[in-house]
């Protein structure tokens, strides 16, 4: 009896701490979010543990690019606003892994091209994986490990 008791707190502390906070913002955006993570999750269950075990929350912001920050050991995803109203959940998702990427590599002292480079890359594979995604999406994250391959190539970034 105290094994099943164990086992129980056990699996139900996971689904407990092994949930992001997704903060409430825009027009159900955060409905988009949540979506976005289901999507990541029903499409390769080990790249969402993965998320799951890297991110504490996922925040909308006003700026035009998306980034993270480190808050008391923490990681906040942030995406821009401007993700939203494209009517593609994938591409929340993409940019999650994207994100998630860097938060990961952090304490590494990558190039930034190189880094994008890979982030973008790894982006791309997991897009790969999803069922009916969008070409312009696979054509836009293409064009930007291409764009950073490019300037690594010409010698055009710095540490």
């Amino acid at each position: 009896m105290k094994k099943i008791i164990f086992l129980f707190i056990v699996f139900f502390s996971n689904i407990i701490f092994s949930q992001i906070k997704v903060d409430t913002a825009g027009d159900f955006w955060d409905k988009e979010v949540n979506s976005a993570l289901n999507i990541i999750k029903s499409t390769n269950i080990d790249t969402y543990d993965w998320v799951v075990d890297n991110v504490y929350r996922i925040s909308i912001w006003n700026q035009s690019y998306n980034s993270f920050e480190i808050v008391d050991g923490k990681a906040i995803i942030l995406l821009s606003s401007s993700n939203f109203g494209r009517g593609s959940v994938n591409n929340i998702a993409s940019t999650i892994v994207h994100e998630t990427y860097h938060i990961n590599h952090r304490f590494e002292k990558n190039n930034v091209c190189e880094e994008e480079l890979q982030a973008y890359l790894f982006e791309l594979n997991f897009l790969f994986k999803i069922k009916d995604v969008e070409n312009w999406l696979v054509e836009f994250v293409y064009d930007q490990a291409s764009k950073y391959r490019v300037k690594i190539e010409k010698g055009e970034c710095g540490k």
